[in-house]
């Protein structure tokens, strides 16, 4: 069984360097933080 076939995030964060990686760690965490703001903007201006 293939560790990608079940639906857990913990393999493919320490397999792939998103944890490790500032590069990769910074956008990783503020884009669902403005993914999310822009959300809630546009649904209040709604």
């Amino acid at each position: 069984m293939n560790k990608y076939t079940v639906i857990v995030n913990e393999p493919m964060m320490y397999d792939m360097p998103i944890v490790f990686n500032s590069v990769y760690a910074i956008p990783f965490v503020l884009t669902p933080m403005v993914a999310t703001t822009l959300a809630y903007i546009a649904t209040s201006l709604h």
